[in-house]
């Protein structure tokens, strides 16, 4: 899919619109973000900048890029330029997600010193966050973002704020909210968060509203990241039943070396977080896991969404994308 997108941005057509080019071009980089090729995310935004200079939203998408290679302080360059262009034009209320996304990635991710910043920005930003005007995926994940920064800042009432009134509201009668898969992800990551920093009393009640949804997905292959996601938030319920529901669903795979890979991370998901497994297994399990780094990407998504496993192998909760562990 990602090479399909490519080529139709790669044709020299003149009387495609601008708008459907930029289209094109995050199609292109969700591709290869869903199929873990983080590196190949910069590539389709590189084919448009020479011909967009000062196009809107290219340079959210051309940051996001620059990041998910791990090219963190160009990241920034890039999205600043567009920022202090928005400053400095007056269009501080624009509506640009991407750029909001790679702005707070290329901040978190140069460390613990940059959290205040990345704070500041996105509490900022979060003024233009509507679900009137961001798909539901988008609209949850930065503010996942926003509460994620707070989480890890300590801050964990206002975390639970957001959680309560933006990721999985409580009071919230839309059910196409709740049902979108990228929402329930975002809810799932940040109550994984909570049980990294031992607040599973606080993340129980709500894991048990979240998984009442998630798991009527069961089978459905709606994303990978999503049954690990999952699987965490059965087994810290209880619910061994519909654990082995999930993992019969993902063995139906088939033994393609990516799905092999998947299921080998989900053993040691549902070992490291089981009640019932002993310490000595547990800790078989996380050498395991960390034996198996570079197959994360098989379940897609970003670096940072992927920190959960990090949290798993290393035992410890993850401040901006590290094992708090190592930065002590």
């Amino acid at each position: 899919a990602f090479h399909f997108f490519m080529e139709a941005l790669n044709q020299e057509n003149d009387i495609v619109p601008d708008l459907l080019r930029l289209f094109i071009c995050k199609r292109a980089q969700l591709m290869a973000l869903l199929g873990g090729f983080n590196e190949k995310i910069v590539t389709p935004a590189l084919v448009l900048k020479p011909l967009y200079s000062d196009a809107k939203y290219l340079m959210g998408m051309l940051a996001f890029g620059h990041e998910q290679k791990g090219d963190f302080k160009e990241a920034e360059r890039v999205a600043k330029y567009e920022i202090d262009f928005l400053l400095s034009s007056g269009e501080t209320g624009r509506v640009d997600g991407w750029l909001d996304h790679a702005y707070a990635h290329s901040l978190y991710f140069q460390g613990p010193s940059r959290m205040h910043d990345a704070k500041v920005f996105l509490k900022k930003r979060s003024k233009t966050w509507t679900r009137e005007n961001m798909c539901y995926f988008l609209y949850s994940h930065l503010w996942w973002h926003y509460a994620l920064v707070l989480l890890e800042g300590g801050e964990v009432d206002e975390a639970l704020r957001i959680f309560d009134e933006r990721l999985w509201p409580i009071d919230d009668s839309s059910t196409n909210f709740r049902e979108d898969v990228q929402v329930q992800m975002n809810a799932m990551e940040l109550l994984w968060k909570l049980e990294s920093l031992n607040c599973s009393e606080l993340a129980k009640p709500r894991w048990h509203s979240v998984i009442s949804v998630a798991k009527t997905f069961i089978g459905k292959r709606a994303d990978l990241l999503h049954e690990v996601l999952m699987l965490r938030g059965l087994l810290e319920l209880g619910e061994q039943q519909d654990v082995e529901k999930v993992m019969k669903s993902i063995k139906m795979l088939g033994d393609r070396e990516d799905y092999t890979k998947f299921q080998n991370i989900c053993d040691c998901v549902i070992q490291i977080c089981s009640k019932t497994t002993t310490d000595t297994a547990k800790e078989v399990a996380r050498e395991k896991l960390k034996s198996m780094r570079n197959d994360w990407a098989v379940v897609g998504n970003s670096t940072e969404q992927r920190a959960v496993f990090i949290e798993l192998a290393e035992a410890s909760p993850v401040i901006c994308g590290v094992a708090a562990t190592a930065i002590a």
